[in-house]
């Protein structure tokens, strides 16, 4: 909770899947018309902004936003891919929280998945997908797992745990 974690500084947050790298067949989603829509910021990162302005009630800082947006997969069936592929946002909420966001789908396989750290001035938060049901809680030097109730959502084949969450 924010009285155990104290005023928040900080928040990264990150959601890295491997699909850019899977999936070989170019599509309509790497079409130089897509290019504004559907990368990695556009498919991934809006679920994190919705995030972000949920859990911390407070919009972005526009003029501190930096962005960084990257095609690294850059071929498919020898067709030029347009979309990124890979995003970080740096910058900070009008309530003065600075915010990392990566967003990315060409990220290794055992590094995909889901995180989420919040530091504050008395202990940080840290969840990642991987960890299944439990979050980290760091205090001083007190550091506890928490065990969440299992979710009554399943996976789809091919997804990350915690994807359908």
């Amino acid at each position: 909770s924010g009285n155990e974690l104290g005023d928040i500084l900080s928040i990264n947050v990150h959601f890295k899947k491997n699909s850019a790298l899977r999936r070989k067949k170019y599509t309509w989603r790497d079409h130089s018309k897509s290019n504004k829509t559907s990368g990695a910021l556009g498919d991934l990162g809006v679920h994190l902004i919705d995030l972000i302005l949920y859990l911390f009630d407070s919009p972005f800082k526009l003029d501190s936003l930096k962005v960084k947006m990257m095609t690294v997969v850059k071929e498919k069936e020898q067709k030029q891919v347009y979309v990124d592929d890979h995003s970080e946002v740096y910058g900070q909420l009008e309530n003065h929280v600075f915010v990392n966001m990566i967003t990315s789908k060409c990220t290794k396989a055992d590094e995909c998945g889901f995180s989420i750290e919040v530091n504050g001035q008395n202990g940080v938060f840290y969840y990642h997908s991987r960890q299944k049901n439990q979050f980290l809680l760091r205090t001083g030097l007190t550091e506890q797992m928490i065990t969440m109730p299992d979710t009554w959502l399943t996976d789809p084949e091919n997804e990350f745990y915690g994807w359908a969450d």
